[in-house]
């Protein structure tokens, strides 16, 4: 089988791409050149693939100024327009793609966020999501295409760049929650993601949107507490909002809000978790 991973240089990229390699899968992998180049160029790399993981998109915490907010859509709908054209232009296209999305697109109040049941945000972070999930499903308009939307909370592993900085503070003795730690914080384990995109190479009778979240729902000061008790340092000591808000402006919402997001639809297919628990995913990255 043929798989084709877009943004294959980014952390779950590089994973994903090992994992399906080690699986005796054919991997290519697409980068942001293999986007600039023109659009027959282009569309023989898709020839022939039978799954594409679309992963490509501008990093999000970043601060949000008006010409980044510009490439944070671009980088997102502009490379769903390219795929979409591309692959009109050839007959041996992937009959599955499994398009990235975000647990960004709900709304950050008290409401427990399902794919049936939920509020879309009305932030820039929700309409950005909403607006790139809208662009991945036109692609239902080609003939035999089956898209699956990957509604993804943090992705946590050992390699994470992410994940590095989050618990570095912790190591030093100075780690603790963010803001009023109040904030819901949906993770996942990226072994669950690898495992999760091939539940959905097997099951050719499931699309549509999937929260790929931990069925746990913790708040930030207690993911922060776990931290500290597995690595028997301090989680005391808070990140007050004022200094995130220096360092990021309003991009860090990110880290101060949240949403109670919950993988309803992969539980009722059947998915069993291999971390469905913070302190499962903790004890895994942090004890190896």
């Amino acid at each position: 089988m043929k798989i084709a991973i877009s943004g294959a240089s980014g952390f779950l990229g590089k994973e994903l791409g090992a994992y399906y390699e080690n699986l005796g899968f054919d991997v290519v992998r697409l980068s942001r050149k293999h986007f600039r180049s023109n659009i027959h160029d282009f569309k023989e790399h898709l020839r022939g693939v039978d799954v594409l993981i679309h992963l490509s998109g501008a990093v999000i915490f970043k601060r949000w100024t008006s010409s980044y907010r510009k490439e944070l859509y671009e980088s997102r709908l502009g490379t769903l327009e390219k795929l979409h054209t591309a692959l009109k232009l050839i007959k041996e296209r992937p009959k599955l793609i499994l398009a990235a999305s975000a647990v960004g697109l709900y709304s950050k109040d008290d409401h427990r966020h399902t794919e049936e049941v939920h509020v879309v945000g009305d932030d820039f972070l929700g309409q950005l999501v909403k607006a790139w999930e809208d662009k991945a499903n036109e692609l239902n308009e080609l003939e035999n295409m089956r898209v699956v939307n990957l509604r993804f909370g943090v992705v946590l592993g050992r390699k994470a760049a992410a994940f590095r900085k989050l618990v570095l503070p912790f190591k030093l003795g100075v780690g603790g929650k963010l803001g009023t730690g109040n904030q819901p914080f949906s993770f996942i384990h990226v072994d669950d993601v690898k495992d999760i995109t091939m539940f959905f190479i097997q099951r050719k009778d499931l699309s549509g949107p999937f929260n790929l979240v931990a069925p746990e729902i913790v708040s930030n000061k207690e993911f922060a507490q776990k931290i500290g008790r597995i690595l028997r340092r301090p989680s005391f000591l808070p990140v007050p909002r004022w200094a995130l808000w220096l360092l990021k402006g309003k991009a860090s919402t990110i880290l101060t809000k949240g949403s109670k997001v919950y993988p309803g639809r992969l539980l009722k297919e059947g998915y069993e978790f291999k971390y469905s628990t913070a302190d499962a995913t903790l004890e895994d990255l942090l004890n190896k």
